[in-house]
């Protein structure tokens, strides 16, 4: 999706590994964009730069600590980019020219294992409570076809399709959830195992 500026672009994408959002945000910026805004998670909107003048990196912290991360940050010469999405509240994105910033900041393993730690745990909750609703929605469903069996017409119909597709929607995301927590799992151990090396 362009703008009429053509100064400025805003690409729809869905990530949900935190690793290749930011090697397509880096290859922007490789192209010549800097990003600026990141709506909804999926909206990222660029200005246009010199090819491979700009980087961006993340940061994970508390949220308590987050205000005085880009207040360092900016005395390290990055810029925060403005975001919607992110509902845990410790996702910071940092832009900057390449070569002008201070090496004092950068985000430790620590902080980025108690990052994933967060999101795991969100990717759990999540998924065990829409296979939860999806059990609800399959007794439910079967109870009304049950009570309604004996006057089977539309409305039997529309209740057992209705239920049937809200079922595998809540299902499919359920699972999705699942696989990402699995994902995040093993991002921690990896930090982990990286972390033990270099110690």
């Amino acid at each position: 999706m362009k703008n009429k500026d053509k100064n400025t672009i805003t690409q729809f994408k869905t990530y949900f590994d935190f690793d290749k959002e930011l090697e397509y945000i880096n290859e922007m910026n490789r192209q010549g964009w800097k990003l600026v805004y990141i709506k909804g998670g999926c909206f990222y909107t660029f200005v246009k730069t010199q090819p491979d003048e700009y980087f961006t990196t993340t940061y994970m912290d508390d949220k308590n600590k987050i205000s005085q991360v880009i207040t360092f940050a900016a005395q390290c010469g990055y810029e925060s980019v403005p975001h919607t999405m992110d509902g845990i509240g410790n996702l910071l994105y940092l832009t900057a020219p390449k070569g002008k910033v201070s090496e004092e900041f950068s985000c430790d393993r620590e902080s980025k294992i108690k990052f994933h730690s967060k999101i795991s745990k969100f990717y759990l909750l999540n998924g065990i409570a829409l296979l939860i609703m999806t059990l609800i929605l399959i007794a439910e469903t079967f109870l009304f076809s049950c009570l309604l069996a004996s006057e089977f017409d539309m409305s039997l119909f529309t209740i057992l399709m209705i239920g049937s597709i809200v079922g595998l929607i809540t299902f499919i995301m359920g699972f999705f959830a699942l696989i990402l927590y699995i994902k995040s799992r093993k991002k921690i151990k990896q930090l982990k195992a990286e972390s033990w090396i270099y110690e």
